[in-house]
């Protein structure tokens, strides 16, 4: 946690409440005439660091105590959705820095290092106090340097789907991952918007299982898959790789209990026919060891960074492993996403049989687990 780094400062300062657009307009003029800096920490109920009484919110108290030259606010993001809107809010936490009511920087994070640098660096471009009585009680301090005049970068043209076919097939692919896909803001287990969170809750009431994709992950992902289902908010939900509708289509379904029908696999037809032959293959290697990693390379030249540090992860987990090069294969490269997984990309493992993620998930195994890796895996 974030300790305040200045000695012999004991003056308290107040985190306010930001109620709504008034509230804040007043907290925007205090800000011009006292030539103060105004930081809002934007925060919500369903992320417990920035809930009141989480690390967060303690760090913002700690904060506001060590710079009582600088006005501190907090916004429930959830509840004030004008002022949330407004700033174009879309997940938590989040802070906003400025000067009157001029926007100085913005941070999306929960790192208690990087908040408090974006702090310091916001403070040195708040514009001189507007007011004669501001001016006069800091006179014998310098000025704060003026904010540059130099236009912010412009941002990054969005990639358009027609003229991006990669990006078309990963979004595609990741679409039929599995039977129903959630593209979300967050992870099932922590949700980042209040839209997402409900979304979440209703589909795992129904018992069925599903796969998500974090929007915020991935921002080619986030605007492609605007384009490619016709639909500009989220969550999404996919079906069989077909956009089904978003949150309040799926509060609607659980609502006249459709939903469990909906995004549940259709039973297999009985005359279905035979495997295809890659089927058969991919099957045969995915029980030809006890813990398998398909790949791009080998564990020894890797050809990927996501594989490189897969095998990393697995060795400092003490995983012994097998290894399959998914690039001398086209047939178990496409027949691993197709048949098996159904996983769009690469590396995969397997454990006894059956899918267990990618870098990703194993990652998360790692970082939220109680027991080592291989004890969550079974092979201990």
């Amino acid at each position: 946690r974030y300790q305040a780094a200045v000695p012999g400062m004991a003056m308290a300062s107040t985190v306010v409440e930001v109620s709504g657009e008034a509230r804040l307009g007043e907290l925007k003029a205090q800000s011009a005439a006292e030539g103060k800096l105004l930081m809002l920490f934007f925060w919500g109920s369903f992320h417990e660091a920035s809930a009141p009484g989480g690390q967060l919110a303690d760090l913002v108290n700690e904060l506001a105590r060590a710079h009582s030259d600088a006005i501190f606010a907090k916004v429930d993001a959830e509840s004030v959705d004008d002022v949330t809107d407004s700033f174009g809010v879309e997940s938590v936490p989040h802070f906003v820095f400025m000067s009157g009511p001029r926007v100085i920087a913005s941070l999306t994070s929960s790192d208690g290092k990087a908040i408090a640098a974006q702090l310091s660096q916001a403070k040195a471009l708040v514009s001189p106090a507007t007011s004669s009585s501001s001016s006069s009680s800091s006179a014998a301090a310098p000025a704060a340097p003026a904010a540059s005049s130099a236009p912010a970068p412009a941002p990054a043209a969005a990639r358009s789907l027609a003229s991006d076919p990669a990006l078309h097939s990963r979004i595609r692919g990741i679409t039929q991952s599995a039977h129903a896909v959630l593209f979300m803001k967050g992870t099932p287990a922590n949700p980042r918007c209040k839209f997402s969170r409900p979304a979440v809750e209703r589909m795992a009431a129904t018992g069925v299982p599903f796969g998500s994709f974090d929007v915020l992950e991935d921002p080619a992902v986030r605007e492609g898959i605007k384009e490619f289902g016709g639909r500009q908010t989220f969550p999404q939900l996919w079906v069989a790789g077909s956009l089904v509708g978003g949150g309040d289509d799926i509060e609607r379904m659980a609502a006249d209990g459709t939903l469990a029908a909906t995004i549940a696999p259709k039973a297999l037809d009985t005359a279905a026919p035979a495997k295809p032959a890659a089927h058969v293959k991919c099957e045969r290697l995915v029980a030809s060891a006890p813990v398998i990693l398909f790949m791009k390379g080998s564990p020894d030249a890797p050809r990927c960074g996501f594989s490189a540090r897969t095998v990393q992860l697995l060795r400092e987990q003490g995983v012994s492993f097998d290894s399959f090069d998914v690039l001398s294969d086209p047939d178990v490269r496409q027949g691993l996403k197709e048949c098996l997984g159904k996983w769009a990309t690469f590396p995969q493992l397997y454990v006894g049989g059956e899918f267990v993620g990618g870098l990703d998930i194993l990652k998360e195994m790692v970082e939220d687990g109680d027991e080592p890796l291989a004890e969550q895996l079974g092979l201990a």
